[in-house]
């Protein structure tokens, strides 16, 4: 344990630039989650920079925001059909 907790310290101590990935991928302020999705499984990433029509950086689109929004959407659908089965009972 104390090996591993010692790299830790030395990974930690390092600056961003030693570490950070230098070739990034791009998607367009316009394209759909599932293009955003289809590329970060086919390139292995968990994050696109997200570009705007004049090539500006304007935000960052993760793997934790793609299941951030199916997971409310999945959850939206289930109170949804909740909510039509309450209704159809009462209708009885």
């Amino acid at each position: 344990m104390y090996k591993n907790r010692y790299l830790m310290l030395i990974v930690m101590a390092k600056n961003v630039s030693e570490i950070m990935t230098v070739e990034i991928e791009v998607i367009g302020l316009e394209d759909t989650a599932q293009t955003a999705a289809k590329k970060m499984k086919e390139k292995n990433l968990s994050s696109l920079v997200v570009m705007d029509r004049n090539d500006q950086a304007v935000g960052i689109v993760t793997e934790r925001d793609l299941v951030a929004q199916v997971c409310f959407m999945m959850q939206v659908v289930r109170s949804t059909l909740l909510d039509t089965s309450c209704l159809h009972l009462w209708q009885l």
